[in-house]
């Protein structure tokens, strides 16, 4: 596979991650206390959340490494802010994971492993353990990928500047992530850059095309 289409399918990872992302907190029902470990449909539920965080993970993974791809070779020398951004990415996906194990452990204890159900407020802790994980940890995490990404989006234009400045607007709502709906934010950006990612190759070429001297 050529770096190209490498390129572009770290883009479109970036999509999948939204699609997953957003599926994984709005369309099965999120633990809500004791009710997390009640009834198998419950149970299921909050293990199919957890699967599809897993999953949202894995193409977040994908969509970082093109991204910090082009940022270091925008960024050039030591590529301190294109490394800062992989690092918090990184971090962004264990609180992901670790949000998502916190949600399930109860359930997944119960359906998979037989264990007996605890009380309810170990399900609640527990719930609560990944709300905290993921809202504010986890959000931290992706408000420096967002920030570093617009920062060098703005001193390099290796991505338009309108994405850079949504960037911006898009890590202030993250701040208040805890609040959940907020959060919507973080996909939203993750489908912008992706498209702005694909289209760059496409503008490049048209760039070069144009400078190719005629002949006389």
């Amino acid at each position: 596979m050529t770096e190209s289409r490498w390129g572009r399918l770290g883009a479109v990872s970036g999509i999948v991650f939204a699609v997953l992302f957003l599926a994984s907190l709005f369309v099965p029902d999120l633990p809500s206390g004791s009710d997390a470990n009640a009834s198998s449909g419950a149970r299921s539920s909050v293990i199919i959340t957890a699967y599809l965080m897993g999953l949202a993970g894995i193409a977040f993974l994908g969509f970082l490494a093109s991204l910090y791809r082009g940022l270091r070779e925008a960024e050039g020398e030591a590529g301190t802010l294109a490394t800062l951004a992989l690092a918090a990415g990184v971090l962004f996906v264990a609180m992901l994971y670790a949000s998502g194990s916190a949600w399930a452990a109860v359930p997944a204890g119960i359906e998979f492993g037989q264990e007996p159900q605890p009380t309810s407020d170990v399900a609640i802790w527990l719930t609560q353990l990944g709300f905290g994980t993921l809202l504010v940890y986890g959000m931290f995490a992706a408000i420096v990928v967002v920030v570093v990404t617009s920062t060098l989006a703005l001193r390099t234009a290796i991505l338009p500047r309108w994405l850079a400045w949504t960037g911006f607007v898009c890590a202030l709502l993250l701040i208040f992530g805890v609040f959940y709906m907020p959060m919507i934010a973080l996909p939203i950006w993750a489908i912008a850059t992706s498209v702005a990612m694909l289209r760059r190759p496409v503008l490049r070429t048209e760039r070069a095309a144009q400078t190719v001297p005629t002949a006389a």
